[in-house]
C-alpha cells in the first residue's frame, strides 16, 4: 500500500486489530447464521423439527441479546459535543 509518494503505509500496531467489540460482532453474525442454518435443517428433518426450531430460536435470542449488550450503551448514550471541546 502506498501512502505519500515513496512511503509505505504501516498498520497501527499500537492497538489489537481484533478488539473485543469486533469479536462480539463476529459472534453475533455466527449466531444469526447458525440460527438460519438450523432453521433450514429443521425443514429437512421433520422428526427433529421442534427441537431444531428451539435451537434456532435460542441462537437468535442469544445473538440479539449480545447485540443489545455490545451496541446498546453506544446507541443509548449521548454523543459528546465536539464543539465544546469535550472528548
Amino acid at each position: 500500500m502506498e501512502g505519500q509518494p515513496g512511503r509505505r503505509v504501516q498498520p497501527d500496531k499500537s492497538r489489537n486489530s481484533l478488539t473485543a467489540a469486533s469479536r462480539a460482532t463476529v459472534a453475533i453474525f455466527v449466531l444469526i447464521n447458525a440460527a438460519a442454518l438450523v432453521r433450514v435443517c429443521a425443514s429437512w428433518h421433520t422428526e427433529f423439527m421442534a427441537f431444531l426450531l428451539l435451537v434456532a430460536g435460542a441462537c437468535w435470542i442469544a445473538a440479539f441479546g449480545l447485540f443489545e449488550l455490545v451496541y446498546g450503551p453506544m446507541l443509548l448514550t449521548r454523543k459528546p459535543d465536539r464543539a465544546s471541546g469535550a472528548a
